[in-house]
């Protein structure tokens, strides 16, 4: 009788040794799942945002030259006025996790914030031009993913052009982005009053 409530006992320790064993694998399997999936997912919705039409060399002008989402030497205006020579430019950032030039010293709670404020690593309000206000309606799963991916992305050291101030002279190529509202002069009917002016 002793002998078979050991082997019992020996028995039923084997059994709740092998069931902790097994949730242990399926929950680290579960969590290694989640992870790559995470990632796949935040590459979809990286893609669905547009990210790589301007963070990539070359997109800004239809013809991607470089590395996705390392960044673009190319640059956008964000002032208004056509006939401005010297405008306002900013510079699409290296996303890549290189720590130097790219997003490698920024944790995922900042790449977040980054998408919900505009507000980045560096204590600095981006511009709408980076539409980040359009962002702050992803979901916070949505945020985790997109930031899980970038997390992940190969380092790529491209440095990256400091923004330009209206008015600073101008050094490097700039796209115009925007919808701007051209009106032939001989056009009199339907068309619309500058802001301010009054009909006659």
């Amino acid at each position: 009788m002793i002998k078979n409530c050991f082997l019992h006992n020996r028995y039923s320790s084997r059994m709740l040794t092998l069931k902790v064993a097994a949730v242990f694998i399926t929950s680290v399997a579960w969590t290694t799942i989640s992870a790559e999936t995470a990632v796949e997912r935040g590459e979809y919705l990286t893609n669905i945002l547009g990210c790589g039409g301007c963070h990539t060399e070359g997109a800004l002008l239809g013809n991607p030259t470089g590395q996705w989402l390392a960044g673009s030497r190319i640059g956008i205006a964000y002032t208004e006025d056509l006939d401005d020579i010297s405008p306002g430019i900013v510079f699409p950032g290296n996303l890549t996790a290189d720590k130097e030039t790219g997003l490698g010293r920024w944790s995922k709670d900042e790449i977040k914030t980054f998408l919900l404020t505009g507000m980045d690593h560096y204590g600095k309000q981006a511009t709408t031009v980076m539409p980040w206000p359009n962002y702050a309606y992803l979901s916070d799963q949505d945020l985790d993913d997109v930031a899980a991916f970038l997390k992940q992305l190969a380092p790529i050291d491209q440095a990256i052009p400091e923004s330009i101030a209206a008015g600073a002279p101008v050094k490097n190529a700039f796209v115009r982005v925007g919808v701007y509202l051209f009106v032939p002069e001989d056009d009199t009917e339907g068309r619309p009053n500058p802001p301010g002016e009054l009909n006659d």
